[in-house]
């Protein structure tokens, strides 16, 4: 059975602190690996942050996304490659669906943060990442099939299917680690 720990204050009230304090328990009282511990936070800047402050291999302290990426396999994300997206928006669809990208791709072993401007495909992204509790609004279905076609055609995934191919084909986070800290779990979706 898992150990549940919260920790909830506001900025600066120390709960990066009280992490580092709790994984060099983990390490020093428990006799924990340190890369038997994962941190992971929703954006890469936080991810970076706790990388800082927390003494776990550099590998182990990442987005969701980075660590769902490495599990499925490193896969082509059509959302975060700038070839596939200019492909995307050259490709006949109406203009409203095209992806503005600020910043996107795949860095190294971690994942840019998802910063597209692109109703369309928030939207979608945001559908599903709630669990689909909902029946997809009438003027998304047009968007979500050929968005399905394209990422089937380029064989890419999109940065929501990360999360959900992991859910579905990872038996463990990436080097089954025996600690999992999600820092800043409040800004997480369902999945």
């Amino acid at each position: 059975m898992a150990d549940l720990m919260r920790y909830l204050g506001v900025p600066g009230s120390g709960k990066t602190q009280q992490l580092r304090r709790q994984v060099e328990a983990w390490v020093d009282r428990d006799s924990i690996d340190p890369t038997d511990i994962v941190l992971t936070s929703f954006t890469r800047t936080a991810a970076n942050v706790l990388r800082g402050r927390v003494p776990v291999p550099t590998q182990n302290a990442a987005t969701l996304h980075a660590l769902a990426f490495r599990a499925i396999g490193h896969c082509e994300v059509a959302d975060g490659n700038k070839d596939l997206i200019k492909q995307w928006n050259e490709s006949g669809i109406p203009p409203v669906w095209e992806i503005q990208s600020k910043h996107h791709g795949v860095e190294d072993d971690y994942l840019a943060e998802e910063e597209q401007e692109n109703g369309f495909l928030s939207q979608y992204g945001l559908w599903r990442a709630l669990g689909r509790q909902t029946p997809l609004l009438p003027f998304l279905e047009p968007f979500v099939a050929r968005w399905e076609d394209f990422k089937q055609e380029t064989a890419s995934i999109d940065f929501q299917d990360m999360i959900d191919f992991a859910l579905r084909d990872a038996d463990t986070c990436p080097g089954d680690p025996a600690c999992f800290v999600v820092d800043e779990a409040q800004d997480l979706n369902p999945t």
